[in-house]
């Protein structure tokens, strides 16, 4: 799904004034708009075996290489929802502790991320384009699509839409769904959510009915088709992006004293979502223990024009913990799996 040109510059604009006003540093009283941080990078390998910077080949997918990010800013983490520019230069991320944060993407010649430049950050406002609780603005999933950056909340469970404004913050614009009857789990909101070309959306909760996700097809007007999302052997979906036309590529997550952390890469047809129809996608990759991973939530995909090749990053969610890592991490759709 392509961005507006708009979207971008007005935040990366914004981003460039309030880095010159504030610093990196976060100041008593949290700005409104846009402010520059400084966050380090640092490459990492996710097996412990292998060199740092030399792919991992499996079967429908292969490693590229990622980055652990840090910085000493205390709004800086958290991250779980990500995308990347159809250039794959400019990402706009989101924290679940209610803030956008957006940077330009250093990569390597495969494009494996190198580091974050530009580094912005700025709270999610209200309606009125004023900062609220930590409790409103559980954000847990994005979609730009056309001027606006699309959000899904849990906690306070919703779908609302962005614009950005003077001074290149976003702000308020338009609310797609309220999602408060549909009586989702505490924390189990809307994990993922994608906008589609004809203007709806489809998103998926962590809140299961009868073993399966629930989740939706949305019209503009809020109006929505349940359908349910199966996943099985313990996984949770935390985030889904366009994998090619008709289908999606599903991020999920697995955690258990037993089995440890686990994350799984499901390619799933859009084509079968309909009213009441309980969809099941295809596993591409499996990744356990033996992989030094982390709490893996969010997810883009890519298409390199130059290359063909189909680009897939993911982020971390630190929950603000000094036990653990923001990671940024890329790999690459081989095979069939590439081109179905």
């Amino acid at each position: 799904m392509a961005w507006s040109r708009a979207l971008l510059a007005g935040a990366i604009a914004g981003a460039a004034v309030a880095g010159m006003a504030v610093g990196g540093r976060a100041c008593a009283k949290e700005p409104l708009d846009w402010r520059a941080i400084d966050v380090e990078a640092t490459p990492v390998q996710i097996r412990g075996d292998v060199n740092i910077g030399k792919p991992i080949v499996f079967d429908a997918m292969r490693f590229l290489g990622g980055v652990e990010l840090v910085s000493d800013d205390w709004a800086f983490g958290g991250l779980s929802a990500l995308r990347i520019a159809d250039d794959g230069e400019t990402l706009i991320a989101l924290s679940d502790r209610g803030r956008w944060v957006r940077a330009a993407l250093t990569v390597d010649e495969a494009g494996a991320p190198i580091g974050l430049e530009d580094v912005a950050i700025a709270p999610i406002t209200d309606m009125n384009g004023d900062k609220t609780s930590v409790f409103d603005v559980d954000a847990e999933s994005l979609a730009l699509v056309g001027e606006e950056a699309c959000v899904g909340f849990e906690r306070k469970d919703r779908i609302a839409c962005y614009q950005t404004a003077s001074g290149g913050a976003f702000r308020f614009s338009r609310d797609v769904a309220d999602l408060a009857r549909e009586d989702l789990k505490e924390n189990k909101g809307v994990e993922a959510l994608v906008a589609e070309a004809d203007g709806r959306f489809i998103a998926i909760s962590q809140t299961k009915r009868a073993s399966a996700s629930l989740a939706w097809r949305i019209l503009e007007n809020g109006r929505r088709t349940p359908f349910f999302y199966r996943h099985r052997s313990g996984f949770d979906v935390t985030d889904a992006a366009w994998l090619d036309d008709d289908r999606l590529l599903v991020l999920e997550r697995s955690f258990s004293p037993i089995l440890g952390l686990r994350i799984r890469f499901v390619a799933l047809d859009v084509e079968a979502v309909e009213r009441g129809a309980v969809v099941e996608g295809e596993p591409l990759l499996t990744l356990g223990p033996l992989y030094a991973l982390d709490n893996l939530e969010a997810l883009d995909v890519r298409r390199d024009a130059a290359s063909g090749r189909t680009l897939v990053y993911v982020a971390s969610d630190d929950n603000f913990s000094s036990r653990q890592r923001t990671l940024l991490l890329a790999f690459e759709i081989t095979g069939d799996a590439a081109t179905r």
